[in-house]
């Protein structure tokens, strides 16, 4: 992670400038520290409508800096910026924050995007970036686009996701503000309802311009539909919000979905990246939603990244197909290869990446396409064991059970073999000979042993690495977020090596 000190050198060691050289030169940092009493309200103003994405933390805020900074996504950490340990090792303590609490199960400190896209909508829509949308096609009157509501619950705690940046005004009146660019004659309704706390109706305001007003009560609730009509294309920004900085939601995939033959969705997130010797494929784990790191984190490393995430059933069905279709996997291999070709790579330039339920199709996929590299941590290989499992829940949900009766169309005994041999069977087929095999094992999994089959690869693979960390499935995450960033560390260091 880079940081940069703004206005003040109060970390030794640590890279500082002043808010007006930072606005001059703009330098591609991830994050930014500052002492807001040595900036003036102007300077701050100046800097926040700037940093778009990146994030500031700050301290020695009055009430009217840390509203201007917050209403933008930013953190205070007045409270540990001037503790011991913070001061000797502030870049340590702030990757612990924005990393590695990033990578368990979605407890994130970062601000999150979501939108539930419409199943029916009939436009081709995609993500750039972080904060960007762009959507093409031709929608009749009352198409909708984007549906914001309260779309996760974070812990048992609801987050709201709307399509707006909220700024408050004076108390009970708000301004939204709107972010868009639209061709041919394309035209965008926002539809805000305004709701008490039972869930009722107040008001319903739409909006066709970019800035609007309007009033409601202080603790009201929101939510929010976007519909689009006309023929052309639009690009949208700023898809995201946040209800506090401590409880922010996750990403619900939908930007690119592709439907297979046999009806099936599948959902996939694609970050450009700066450099295109490498492209990263992500699997997602056992979750509706896809964790900030799983695209955050891996967009550190500027290749290009393409992430999948699996929402059939209750908690996904580990990227294969419904009754073992093949068509799924056709699907999703179909879309790799695209993507490679439009990035003039090989099968051979791959970063195949997933933990938990993502290590399946990580290696699956992996070894089918014969990957530069396969990154798997907290492996699940043998699905017949981890979907017997009685005890699996997720969300109180009986989510490997679920993930079974999806891949065979039942529940029973007898297809434990057969679930259990689909990686073996993928492993006989494969060529390894130039893939490096990079595995993060727990000493106690209760779900899966995998030692004896990488110990076949071993014969197979170019060359197999395996890392060991004592503990149960759930346990030792941020052990394993800094072992998914060494691997990719070294990676992105040999790979600028050969440029």
């Amino acid at each position: 992670m880079n940081i940069l000190q703004l206005n003040g050198e109060y970390f030794e060691g640590m890279p500082a400038m002043s808010v007006g050289e930072f606005l001059m030169t703009r330098p591609t940092v991830d994050l930014l520290l500052l002492d807001t009493a040595a900036v003036s309200e102007n300077e701050l103003t100046s800097l926040v409508v700037s940093v778009r994405t990146r994030f500031i933390c700050f301290t020695s805020a009055d009430s009217k800096k840390t509203r201007q900074l917050t209403d933008f996504g930013h953190f205070d950490i007045s409270e540990f910026w001037a503790d011991r340990d913070f001061q000797a090792a502030p870049e340590a303590a702030l990757s612990y924050l924005f990393m590695d609490l990033a990578q368990t199960q979605g407890f994130a400190l970062l601000p999150d995007e979501a939108a539930q896209i419409a199943d029916d909508f009939p436009g081709i829509v995609e993500r750039h970036g972080r904060y960007e949308m762009r959507v093409s096609g031709a929608f009749p009157e009352g198409t909708l686009l984007f549906d914001y509501q309260r779309l996760v619950a974070n812990w048992g705690k609801p987050i709201f996701v709307v399509p707006f940046r909220r700024f408050y005004n004076a108390p009970g009146r708000h301004r939204l503000s709107f972010d868009y660019e639209m061709t041919g004659d394309i035209r965008l309704t926002y539809v805000i309802e305004t709701l008490d706390k039972t869930g009722r109706i107040l008001k319903v305001d739409r909006f066709t311009e970019k800035e609007g007003f309007f009033d409601a009560p202080e603790d009201a609730e929101f939510k929010g539909q976007v519909y689009i009509k006309g023929r052309g294309s639009v690009r949208i920004g700023k898809v995201w919000t946040y209800k506090d900085k401590h409880e922010l939601g996750w990403f619900q995939m939908g930007d690119t979905r592709r439907l297979t033959k046999n009806g099936e969705f599948i959902y996939s997130y694609f970050i450009p990246g700066k450099r295109k010797e490498r492209l990263i494929v992500g699997f997602s784990g056992n979750l509706s939603e896809l964790p900030h790191y799983e695209r955050q984190t891996m967009a550190n490393y500027d290749f290009p990244v393409l992430l999948f995430c699996d929402l059939r059933g209750r908690g996904g069905a580990f990227q294969l197909g419904k009754n073992l279709s093949v068509d799924y996997e056709e699907e999703l291999t179909e879309i790799i290869d695209e993507k490679l070709a439009e990035l003039q790579l090989t099968r051979s330039d791959l970063i195949m990446t997933g933990w938990s339920m993502g290590s399946f199709p990580a290696m699956y996929y992996g070894m089918a396409l014969s990957a530069g590299d396969i990154i798997a941590a907290k492996l699940l290989l043998h699905l017949g064991t981890v979907t017997s499992n009685l005890k699996v829940l997720y969300r109180t949900e009986p989510s490997m059970i679920a993930a079974r009766e999806y891949l065979t169309g039942r529940c029973q005994p007898e297809d434990t073999d057969k679930l259990n041999v689909l990686i073996a069977d993928r492993l006989a087929e494969s060529d390894l000979s130039g893939t490096n095999i990079h595995a993060f094992m727990m000493s106690a999994d209760e779900l899966d042993r995998c030692e004896d089959f990488f110990e076949n690869l071993k014969d197979r693979a170019r060359s197999v690495s395996i890392s060991h960390e004592i503990g149960f499935h759930a346990e030792k995450l941020a052990e394993m977020s800094r072992w998914i960033n060494e691997q990719l560390d070294d990676i992105s260091a040999n790979s600028a090596d050969m440029i």
